[in-house]
């Protein structure tokens, strides 16, 4: 399964992708509610689907046309669910596994990765979280550049204080996230030319920003 993902992802296939995460068939596999735990539930799910199509969406974006090679799975399975479980007004109705699953690949002849988490239903599979892109040794300073010229442009855009506010809030956010995805990594040094492109951003947006909020 983790290879026909792939496939997906290097196509550009967001519809392929998604009916790997049919959030409303897993859930009726997995257990039956006979109460309002059963209405929170479907909640809960359908907004969790709603933020994994839109993740598979950016991952397809980014990654349509490259060429991609999977070379080597590392998986590791924990045991989540057994049938017969009960939580509240809810039953297990099949053994629940989730596994995550390290992907080495190569893109573009370099050496890259990305990480998957499945759920097996009784067998049956389902993609539950992929990542916004997939990572490329070598690429990773050079996409906190790009993210941080993104944000740098969205306060430029900003008429008052609340949307500044906002869109540093929410870059906080996705820079927490992309950090997580890349623990343990060794940075690489910038090159000047990188530097360069920071400090006038930086300084822009610093003007950017006391336009609105005057020291």
């Amino acid at each position: 399964m983790v290879r026909e993902v792939v496939a997906r992802i290097a196509a550009g296939d967001v519809d392929g992708l998604v009916a790997f995460a049919d959030g409303k068939e897993a859930l009726a596999r997995a257990v039956e509610c006979t109460g309002s735990d059963g209405d929170e539930l479907r909640k809960r799910s359908a907004k969790e689907e709603r933020r994994l199509h839109e993740r598979m969406t950016k991952l397809a974006a980014a990654s349509k046309g490259l060429a991609i090679e999977v070379v080597s799975l590392r998986e590791r399975t924990e045991a989540a669910l057994k049938a017969g479980e009960k939580d509240g007004d809810c039953t297990v109705k099949t053994d629940v596994t989730h596994e995550r699953v390290k992907v080495s690949l190569r893109v573009g002849g370099k050496p890259a990765e990305m990480k998957l988490e499945l759920l097996d239903l009784g067998g049956r599979y389902y993609v539950i979280e992929v990542p916004r892109r997939i990572k490329v040794d070598g690429d990773g300073d050079g996409e906190v550049i790009t993210r941080f010229m993104t944000h740098v442009d969205q306060v430029c855009a900003c008429a008052d204080d609340a949307c500044i506010v906002k869109v540093t809030e929410d870059f906080g956010r996705e820079m927490a996230e992309w950090a997580k995805e890349h623990a343990g990594e060794t940075a690489t040094t910038p090159s000047e030319e990188d530097r360069r492109r920071v400090e006038e951003a930086t300084a822009r947006m610093t003007a950017c920003t006391a336009k609105i909020t005057p020291p």
